[in-house]
């Protein structure tokens, strides 16, 4: 086997110092500023050794640096849960005569819109990402994706018992249509993936309807 692939090599580890020409190192000052130049670049080499930025699984990678891997990397943006509802007020026949002004009108707004955390946002990641059950999908495949999400924290992977806990039926009449049928809504991630499903945020990977329902 090749050595290369085997044992692939470690990014580097310590900087390359800086340091004073030998006709300063006399001066606490400027042996001061290198040491200190060298322990800032120092730490900002482990960060970047520590923070992968293809693996948005790793722990530090979080908040707006997420955002930036999600989109940046991935082209996938944070999702958002929604509740909200806007109804335009003041087109004809919306209003009784007289309650506005002439040409008024005013936008009705209710229910709540609040971004995924990091937490939700990586498994909104995993759904697309994760290629471990190779390319070709069936049933069993797509149980795996959902429980992903149902329990993947942070888009990690998942048991085969955890997998189990999700139940999908084929309908044929009078459509072809997945019926995908989630454990308790007592777990948040079965509401929130019943949520982005409808909304078209998780897509399936092939064209068939489906229907989601919390048990």
């Amino acid at each position: 086997m090749n050595d290369s692939i085997s044992n692939p090599p470690l990014p580097l580890q310590n900087i390359i110092p800086s340091y004073a020409y030998t006709q300063f190192q006399d001066d606490p000052n400027v042996v001061a500023f290198f040491t200190a130049y060298n322990t800032l670049a120092q730490s900002y080499l482990a960060w970047f050794n520590s923070v992968p930025f293809s693996v948005y699984t790793n722990a530090n990678v979080n908040g707006s640096l997420l955002d930036w891997i999600g989109t940046g990397i991935y082209g996938i943006t944070r999702p958002v849960f929604s509740t909200l509802s806007t109804n335009f007020v003041g087109a004809l026949n919306t209003v009784p005569i007289n309650t506005l002004p002439i040409d008024g009108s005013y936008l009705e707004q209710e229910g709540t819109a609040i971004s995924a955390t990091d937490d939700f946002y990586k498994r909104v990641l995993t759904w697309f990402l994760y290629v471990g059950d190779g390319r070709m999908c069936n049933a069993m495949v797509l149980r795996r994706k959902i429980a992903r999400f149902l329990y993947g924290v942070n888009g990690t992977d998942i048991t085969l018992s955890q997998v189990q806990t999700v139940s999908i039926a084929v309908q044929t009449t009078p459509t072809l249509e997945y019926l995908i049928v989630l454990p308790s809504a007592a777990n948040p991630a079965s509401g929130y993936f019943q949520e982005l499903y409808n909304s078209g945020v998780l897509q399936l990977p092939f064209q068939v309807a489906a229907t989601v329902t919390v048990v």
